[in-house]
């Protein structure tokens, strides 16, 4: 018997980017309990809206969008998740 049961994320989670510091290209993970509008944003230091990286309607499940940062300028960066239910920021370093 050959049975393949798909788990869901148990709760939202927004992971840690690695490597950290990251040259030029990156992948962002995160895990969505259930379905629903997201929108997952890039900041520069000052709070400023870089880029927008994901957003939309996303089915339940696992999440992963690559970041290429090759027209980014060296330095700090906020990722964030943000959703009905979670919001969240992690940091990460671009060094060229």
């Amino acid at each position: 018997l050959n049975i393949s049961l798909h788990m869901l994320p148990a709760k939202f989670a927004i992971n840690k980017i690695f490597p950290n510091p990251f040259n030029p290209i990156t992948q962002i993970q995160y895990e969505l309990p259930k379905a629903g509008e997201i929108s997952l944003t890039l900041y520069n230091m000052l709070g400023i809206k870089v880029m927008q990286l994901d957003n939309g309607f996303k089915s339940a499940g696992i999440h992963r969008i690559s970041l290429n940062g090759s027209h980014l300028s060296s330095g700090i960066y906020f990722y964030q998740l943000r959703s009905e239910d979670y919001v969240r920021t992690r940091k990460m370093s671009l060094i060229k």
